[in-house]
């Protein structure tokens, strides 16, 4: 992982270990137009469903197997695979086992993640406390 202190995620909903990640900024330049980090899933662990105006993504599965809901299917996604997720297209992954996904996007905007559950705050730190 790079040196930098990971985010532990549980999107406000305070149970880390069923709904949450963590991820390791590599960079996240919003000028230059990229981002790029690391997410970490244990086992049975989800992002929750959402969808960005404005960010375009791309997972590279690195470890472990990701279950992915995404333009209305699910699949597993083993090691190696990747998928590119489009702006406004709803999606969310499970980690099936431990997981580490290389997240390659535009930049991040915490203003940009638009979340279905309306339990989740938009636009306010989503950090486990």
């Amino acid at each position: 992982m790079p040196p930098v202190d990971p985010l532990v995620l549980d999107f406000g909903l305070g149970d880390f270990y069923r709904t949450g990640l963590i991820e390791y900024w590599v960079a996240n330049e919003i000028e230059a137009g990229y981002c790029g980090k690391f997410l970490f899933l244990f086992d049975g662990q989800t992002c929750p469903r959402h969808h960005h105006r404005t960010k375009l993504e791309t997972f590279y599965i690195q470890r472990g197997t990701v279950r992915m809901q995404y333009d209305g299917r699910e699949w597993d996604l083993p090691p190696g695979a990747v998928l590119r997720v489009e702006t406004h297209h709803p999606h969310q992954f499970r980690g099936v086992g431990p997981a580490l996904i290389l997240e390659v996007s535009k930049p991040c905007v915490i203003a940009d993640n638009y979340f279905a559950d309306p339990r989740i705050p938009l636009g306010q730190e989503t950090h486990r406390t």
